[in-house]
């Protein structure tokens, strides 16, 4: 065997020759064709080096053993810092120091753990990942749910709106159709001639005076069936208490009839009017010079209005008919064809009439009668100045409206 000598490198230390046998050992190992050259030894390190390579050989077997010893427990492999190092040793000193098939056993275990550990990391990872992204889906679903309710909501209240904004220009629209059809007749103000002085006229008619009026006006006709069936349309006013004559297709420009004084105030408030009160009634009647009917001091009234005459069975008729008998400024039928409702208390007679007897609330109730004008197809008349007390609950087929404001 050939030996290569050179010069020390160092100066020899104290308990080196054990040390320095290990080094000729390692450095025989790495022998070729029997030759044992310098830089084969300098490549091991020295003495120092080979000394340090040889402690971390034992530590890793060390820890190999260890493992081994506790049945090759997952919880005894190597971790951390202790991996690298051992991947580090294996990497690095495997040809100057080989580890035992323990250690690597060790390493290729601690290695796959380390690796099943990342995968499981990873695969956590991910479902948390997945979590998160359904649970914003979840999230943004519910919003969207949520808007969708609000839009129901909103369209909802939006179609209630347009329904309540149709529903109140639907009745509106009515309303002024029938305000359209009224045709109104100017009544001027001044003194009017009330009443009578006559001997064969009834207590409640006398005596005759002279009341001063403001002006006013009255529709030239009386309420048709078509008029009425208007407010019942718009959801203003109750049927009549008999409704027969209302429905009757045939009947829509006769008066309407078996109206209440409810009936008829809630009519023409729905108009904007009122009912006219008994004295209004009477100077449209008779004029402003106070004549005894509306067309004249003709007597024979049969042939100007809708009243009973001879045996001939009458009804009804048309609210524009008996243009003959109409007033000197044009209203139709205050005589005859039907009764009309007025805003006046009854009071026994004129004297001492108090004009501000009138019922101006439609709401309360009714203790004292009020007074019909005009009588009617069934109703004979003799004087433009007779006068009907009726509670105001009272309904008939001869009793109809006409409002005035």
């Amino acid at each position: 065997m050939g030996v290569e000598v050179g010069q020390p490198t160092q100066e020899a230390e104290p308990g080196m020759l054990p040390l320095l046998s290990y080094t000729l050992e390692q450095l025989w190992q790495r022998q070729k064709l029997n030759w044992l050259k310098l830089d084969s030894y300098h490549q091991l390190g020295g003495v120092r080096k080979t000394l340090e390579n040889l402690a971390e050989k034992t530590y890793k077997e060390l820890s190999a053993e260890e493992w081994a010893d506790k049945a090759k427990s997952v919880d005894y492999l190597l971790t951390g810092l202790r991996l690298a190092q051992a991947e580090k040793f294996l990497k690095e000193q495997v040809d100057i120091v080989p580890p035992s098939g323990l250690s690597c056993e060790l390493i290729e275990a601690s290695q796959k753990e380390r690796d099943r550990i990342a995968a499981e990391l990873e695969r956590l990872e991910k479902e948390e990942l997945e979590r998160e992204r359904l649970a914003q889906q979840r999230e943004l679903q519910r919003e969207k749910q949520a808007r969708r309710g609000w839009q129901w909501l909103a369209f909802v209240l939006g179609a209630i709106a347009m329904g309540t904004i149709g529903s109140l220009v639907y009745r509106e629209g009515l309303r002024q159709i029938a305000i359209r059809q009224t045709q109104l007749v100017y009544i001027p103000g001044g003194d009017a001639t009330i009443g009578t002085d006559d001997s064969e006229a009834h207590p409640e008619e006398k005596p005759k005076w002279h009341p001063f009026m403001t002006d006013f006006q009255i529709q030239k006709y009386e309420v048709s069936n078509h008029q009425y069936r208007l407010c019942i349309q718009a959801g203003h006013c109750d049927k009549p208490v008999d409704p027969n004559k209302l429905n009757d297709d045939k009947l829509l420009n006769y008066p309407v009839v078996e109206v209440t004084a409810f009936h008829a105030a809630s009519y023409c408030s729905w108009l904007g009017m009122r009912l006219p009160t008994e004295i209004e009634w009477e100077r449209a009647a008779r004029g402003a010079e106070g004549q005894k009917f509306p067309w004249g001091e003709n007597t024979l009234v049969a042939n100007f209005a809708n009243i009973p005459s001879g045996n001939t069975r009458k009804t009804t008729e048309a609210v524009d008919s008996y243009p003959q008998g109409k007033s000197i400024e044009g209203v139709y039928n205050l005589v005859g064809n039907v009764s009309e409702w007025t805003a006046s208390f009854f009071q026994e007679s004129y004297k001492n009439y108090n004009l501000t007897k009138v019922w101006n609330n439609y709401e309360e109730s009714l203790i004292s009668d009020l007074t019909i004008r005009g009588k009617s197809y069934q109703t004979t008349m003799r004087r433009i100045t007779e006068r009907v007390s009726v509670p105001a609950s009272y309904h008939s087929e001869i009793i109809g409206i006409r409002c005035a404001k």
